[in-house]
């Protein structure tokens, strides 16, 4: 099924001309008078812009690749934030592997170690546990502007609504 005759060009540039403030308006009933008032955009793509069917179709059209491609961005949106919180989970697994890792380093002790040696290799795993809080914690408030502007403004989804109605 098709929605439109193809055009057969090749590239935008062959369908597409500057966009001016000018450009950017409906066709009045005057200019279906004078074929040369008409704006650029009601002349391309096949649309006659004397023929209500042609206009409709082609808005049609339109609203159904803008509605895909806002739908497309909202996914985008939810994706970048279960990217973000599965980054944030990262980091709390890793701090808490090297804290457990800390905690057997206490209690696991060989015949010919040092108590220094012992105590370093405590201190190591905690500094690694510590640097890994740090990097979750950076994170997090680097994102949190990001966050916040996903979850607002038309269009806005969030992965803590309950249900995602796409716009």
């Amino acid at each position: 099924m098709l929605l439109q005759r193809p055009l057969n060009l090749v590239g935008v540039d062959a369908v597409l001309q500057d966009l001016r403030d000018a450009d950017v308006r409906g066709i009045s009933v005057e200019e279906l008078t004078n074929d040369k008032t008409i704006s650029w955009i009601w002349k391309n793509a096949g649309i006659d812009p004397r023929n209500q069917d042609s206009i409709n179709g082609a808005l049609r059209i339109a609203w159904c690749k803008s509605r895909a491609r806002v739908r497309r961005w909202q996914e985008e949106g939810l994706f970048v934030q279960e990217e973000m919180r599965r980054t944030l989970c990262f980091f709390d697994v890793q701090a808490s592997e090297w804290a457990n890792r800390a905690e057997k380093a206490k209690a696991i002790r060989g015949p010919d170690d040092s108590e220094e040696f012992a105590q370093g290799r405590v201190a190591y795993a905690m500094r690694q546990a510590s640097i890994r809080r740090k990097i979750r914690d950076y994170a997090e408030a680097r994102w949190v502007n990001s966050l916040a502007h996903l979850k607002a403004g038309v269009g806005a989804i969030s992965l803590d609504d309950t249900n995602w109605g796409f716009a």
